[in-house]
């Protein structure tokens, strides 16, 4: 009786690394779409979606760099260009916009926190003996 207890145990433990596993998965592709959407901005006539577009694809690429330091970028991102419509682009634009709305908000709340705690001024670095 106690192997199958084990053996259950193992299993459950199994299909919950999966599970995370097939998250993380679900994840890099939503976050490697983001990316391509942001690198299309880099071609908007408008040059503050233009603009953006830099630091929204850092965003992004720190979010994968984040989850998966391992994961082959190049080939996430071809493989999202690849399967990606026109229609799907423009959805993701929403979607992905709105992630960075969201955290624009939470910085700014921050900022405000900080500004309530007041400014002190930045430490003055040390002075260095240089001796070439």
């Amino acid at each position: 009786m106690r192997c199958w207890t084990i053996l259950l145990a193992a299993l459950s433990a199994t299909l919950s690394l999966a599970t995370g596993a097939h998250a993380a998965d679900a994840d890099n592709v939503a976050d490697a779409r983001c990316l391509v959407a942001a690198l299309a901005l880099t071609q908007s006539p408008d040059p503050q979606a233009k603009a953006f577009a830099p630091v929204a694809s850092l965003y992004f690429v720190g979010r994968l760099d984040g989850r998966a330091p391992d994961l082959d970028l190049e080939a996430a991102v071809i493989k999202q260009v690849n399967a990606m419509s026109a229609d799907e682009l423009r959805s993701e634009l929403q979607r992905c916009g709105g992630i960075l709305q969201a955290r624009g908000a939470k910085l700014k709340a921050i900022g405000a926190d900080l500004q309530r705690l007041g400014n002190p001024a930045p430490a003055t670095p040390p002075a260095t003996d240089r001796k070439n």
